[in-house]
């Protein structure tokens, strides 16, 4: 009787105890859930990848260039002379500046016609006295190109092996003008053999290549380099990424000149990878930021 009752005891506090530490225990776990409901998620993982096509650096073979814009001048003048006693009495039909033709009727002398014996723009009218009279005409068929250039460019100009045109044909230096502009450019005429143009028309962008060819260049596509700000002593940088497109983050690099599509870059490596949509989002957020041709 004695062990029961004892066993009765220390059942009734364990129950005693239980139903002390229940609520507790209660309260515990619904503070935990609680809790839970406030912790902040957690953030997914977020992989940057290319906004563009990726492209590597490789090795090329990059020829030496330089590009002029410019007017095709003639600096052909061709002389007529006014086979007249009196020249100072003809009647003009045509003044300085105007654009005359072949077999063209310019004036009259003494009821005979003054007839243009070629075509060109007629600069002067030299007829005010007897004795060497005549006409001094520009001709039409332009054999220069006429162009304003920087110091820098001039000079790579002056020192090119050679200068030939991407066709092939031979570019000669006729002029260059000692003393630059307001602005600073040289006034400078070209002549290229091989071609035909005609007197006043615009040339943009003539590529003239130098003679020079740099062999095994380090180059990258120019839509992969880009500033964040314009201008010549801004840094330039690229995107690298890996060959799935995944951002490694950007890189400061150097650049050189630009041959077509590619430039010639320094601080990567061969074989390494670069993003070339990226170069558009600056230029969208700065309004700059693009390699420009020379």
């Amino acid at each position: 009787m004695k062990i029961i009752k004892k066993l009765l005891q220390g059942l009734f506090w364990l129950v005693i105890l239980a139903l002390l530490v229940a609520p507790l225990g209660l309260i515990w776990k619904i503070s935990g859930e609680e809790m839970k409901a406030y912790e902040p998620p957690v953030p997914p993982t977020l992989k940057q990848t290319a906004y563009g096509e990726l492209m590597q650096a490789h090795r090329w073979d990059v020829a030496d260039y330089l590009t002029v814009s410019g007017t095709w001048v003639s600096d052909e003048l061709v002389y007529q002379e006014l086979d007249c006693w009196n020249p100072w009495i003809i009647r003009w039909r045509v003044e300085p500046g105007a654009e005359i033709q072949e077999g063209q009727i310019l004036g009259t002398y003494m009821d005979k016609d003054v007839v243009a014996k070629h075509s060109g723009i007629l600069l002067e009218i030299n007829a005010s006295s007897g004795e060497n009279a005549y006409l001094c005409i520009q001709d039409l068929e332009a054999d220069a190109l006429e162009c304003r250039m920087d110091k820098d460019t001039l000079g790579k100009l002056k020192n090119a092996r050679e200068l030939r045109t991407e066709e092939g044909n031979a570019v000669s230096l006729a002029f260059a003008s000692r003393v630059p502009d307001g602005n600073g450019a040289y006034t400078v005429r070209l002549n290229v053999e091989g071609t035909a143009h005609i007197l006043g028309e615009t040339e943009k962008n003539l590529v003239l290549l130098t003679g020079q060819v740099y062999r095994d260049a380090l180059v990258l596509d120019a839509r992969c380099v880009y500033q964040k700000q314009p201008g010549a002593s801004e840094p330039w940088y690229a995107r690298k990424v890996q060959a799935d497109g995944t951002l490694l983050g950007e890189i400061e690099i150097k650049i050189g000149f630009r041959i077509g599509n590619l430039v010639c870059v320094s601080g990567v490596s061969e074989g390494e990878w670069f993003d070339s949509g990226y170069q558009a989002v600056v230029q969208s957020a700065y309004g700059s930021g693009a390699v420009d041709n020379e």
